[in-house]
């Protein structure tokens, strides 16, 4: 298992404070959640042939630095629609091509790359049902998605104490996924999806494309 902090730590005092809590946690349980995750994340990509990847909604890049130290020599990309985001990735992740872009148009021809990853970006659109179409449509083989899942996310959110008035529910997060709302939702697009777990998020693998 590759340590999280130790591979990206370097770059924490350069991210927005909202990225360094969610990234960073000092809570020892939330970083080792957070170490598993990533990892999950990587052997789902393990199982999966690509040399090109596109990041939808890559953020500050922090997953991407994560997939570049674990898989040397792929083409990965970053579409993100937020400048200041887009800065601090070009920073941390020079050898990446980042692009400003709505992920529900994507300025991109069709099955443009190998894989596509979209972490942590449905749950913050209420029309994301478009995010899951484009991602489709630019992969040439699977997607890779992954939520909070609810109410696993929410429950741990409020036991640790944050965001008592939402019952835990992150305040950026206008829609809430069970394991069953993503395969049904990702069963529109995809002919094949297949939903797993790394508590308290929900790792969603998708493809053939209807």
């Amino acid at each position: 298992m590759i340590d999280w902090l130790q591979a990206a730590g370097e770059w924490a005092d350069r991210v927005r404070p909202e990225t360094r809590s969610k990234y960073f946690p000092k809570n020892p349980l939330r970083r080792l959640l957070l170490a598993r995750f990533m990892n999950s994340l990587a052997e789902t990509l393990e199982a999966v042939a690509w040399e090109s990847l596109l990041d939808l909604g890559a953020g500050e890049g922090l997953v991407d630095y994560f997939l570049r130290e674990r898989f040397p020599g792929r083409r990965l990309t970053g579409v993100e629609p937020d400048p200041a985001a887009l800065l601090v990735a070009r920073r941390i992740n020079p050898g990446i091509s980042y692009l400003g872009a709505d992920g529900r148009a994507l300025p991109l021809a069709a099955g443009s790359f190998d894989a596509v990853i979209c972490l942590e970006v449905l749950e913050h659109l209420s029309d994301y049902p478009a995010v899951i179409a484009e991602a489709a449509r630019v992969s040439a083989g699977p997607c890779v998605f992954s939520v909070p899942e609810w109410p696993c996310y929410q429950g741990a959110n409020f036991l640790a104490g944050h965001n008592w008035s939402r019952l835990g529910e992150h305040p950026g997060h206008v829609v809430s996924f069970t394991a069953s709302r993503l395969r049904r939702d990702l069963a529109t697009v995809f002919t094949s999806v297949r939903v797993g777990r790394s508590f308290p998020w929900l790792l969603a693998r998708a493809e053939g494309r209807r």
